[in-house]
């Protein structure tokens, strides 16, 4: 059988009940829960204001199903628990995420494994550095106990990498925020028309430090780097995929794609991140 980690959390509720339900559901001859970690909680992160806290867990699973057919039996397992997706990140019974499978790297439009934001959720690494500390992240070549030593060593700095101009344009607001210049407010474009003081609040509160690419050899220790471009353009993604294979796996700290065509979604990536790795455990 192959192994794979999942994630678990809920914050309404009887939150434990579902988490101990979920489990018990996904208990198959096809899939075995080997282990799980304490539940932990958490503050939510991201999405709508005055939610509940989250109770969060994370499973080692042994399968014989491939990683979509997994996938699906998740979201089964959700929809029989409740789960109803109307709004991103809004309050939820349960929650099941596919995090690894294997050493597994898959990028499509229905599944991306490792999970995109494995790296960035201090709620997610903590529970699963308890049942898999040494299983290494495929793609930034860290185990799950690195990962989660990232989130403590040092200070807060974030290194955004950008691919075209969309990206140095979004780039320059994130940094204008972050030294606290005023929020911009003549945005034509609905889309261009994010609150830019949420990130001031954001970057103030976990005492983020936004820099400009640094590369490896440079001696800033970063916390994460954000790989920012506009991805409807060839040459972008082409740019992108060439600093990966060249850099990726020597970053020693996790690095997030953002898609600067869509600015609003990506400015909430990206606070998302920087909360989900400040925060405290």
């Amino acid at each position: 059988m192959i192994a794979c980690l999942i994630g678990l959390g809920s914050n309404q509720g009887n939150r434990e009940q579902r988490l101990r339900e979920a489990l018990r559901r996904l208990a198959a001859p096809d899939v075995s829960v080997v282990r799980h970690s304490a539940f932990l909680t958490s503050a939510p992160v991201g999405g709508p204001s005055g939610q509940h806290d989250f109770l969060n867990a994370a499973a080692l699973l042994a399968t014989t199903l491939e990683p979509r057919a997994l996938l699906e039996r998740l979201l089964g397992v959700e929809r029989a628990l409740g789960r109803l997706r109307t709004q991103r990140w809004a309050e939820r019974p349960i929650d099941l995420d596919l995090l690894l499978y294997a050493d597994a790297a898959i990028r499509t439009a229905e599944l991306e494994i490792p999970h995109p934001r494995l790296a960035t959720r201090r709620f997610v690494l903590a529970p699963a550095a308890e049942v898999a500390p040494d299983w290494i992240h495929p793609i930034f070549g860290l185990s799950i106990e690195q990962l989660v030593r990232n989130l403590d060593a040092g200070p807060n700095v974030a290194a955004i990498e950008s691919f075209d101009e969309a990206a140095s344009d979004l780039s320059r607001r994130w940094l204008e925020a972050a030294a606290g210049w005023a929020p911009r407010s003549d945005a034509a474009d609905p889309n261009d028309a994010h609150p830019m003081g949420s990130p001031s609040g954001v970057m103030r509160r976990f005492a983020w430090t936004l820099i400009e690419g640094a590369p490896p050899e440079c001696g800033v220790a970063r916390k994460l780097i954000v790989l920012l471009g506009d991805w409807t353009r060839v040459a972008s993604r082409t740019a992108c995929d060439a600093w990966v294979a060249a850099v990726g796996t020597r970053t020693a700290c996790p690095w997030l794609r953002l898609d600067a065509s869509r600015p609003n979604e990506s400015t909430d990536e990206f606070l998302a991140a920087l909360e989900g790795m400040g925060g405290t455990a």
